[in-house]
């Protein structure tokens, strides 16, 4: 993909397609059959299915996520607690959530939070690729096809 090779801004290669957001936490999985969103389960922690969308159902996917100076905000944000917890002070890593409006060809939207990734913010330029890439699925039904072998050359 690119940046760390699995992720590039908020997107991460898995093994049935990208996810948007955290694949281990709140996140959109999307296949070239369809988008789902995933939750974990409050009492269980475990991940369930909290709803899906056929790629013909929707219009558009519209993300808003913070954006970062530095090219490697995890990195950052790892180090920074790491500092903080060596001296004394007790720090949590801080993670950039996204926001997701799923907006339907029926004129439906609804608003999905996902959890992000580790640091404040996603570089820019990522993000303007990612939201090519995010274009480019929605308008085009044969691009599709490359989420059944995320890590492949694509077509």
């Amino acid at each position: 993909m690119t940046a760390s090779g699995r992720r590039v801004a908020w997107l991460t290669i898995v093994e049935d397609g990208l996810a948007l957001g955290d694949p281990g936490r709140e996140h959109l999985r999307l296949s070239s059959e369809e988008i789902v969103h995933h939750r974990v389960d409050t009492t269980t922690g475990r991940i369930e299915v909290a709803d899906r969308w056929a790629w013909e159902d929707v219009d558009d996917l519209h993300v808003t996520a913070p954006s970062s100076r530095t090219r490697r905000p995890g990195r950052w944000a790892f180090t920074w607690a790491a500092v903080l917890t060596a001296i004394g002070f007790e720090s949590d890593v801080l993670t950039s959530d996204i926001r997701v409006l799923v907006m339907t060809a029926d004129g439906g939207e609804e608003v999905v939070l996902c959890h992000g990734h580790p640091g404040r913010g996603y570089p820019d330029d990522e993000q303007a690729h990612a939201r090519q890439v995010i274009s480019r699925l929605v308008a085009d039904e044969a691009a599709r096809t490359d989420l059944d072998h995320p890590d492949a050359p694509p077509s």
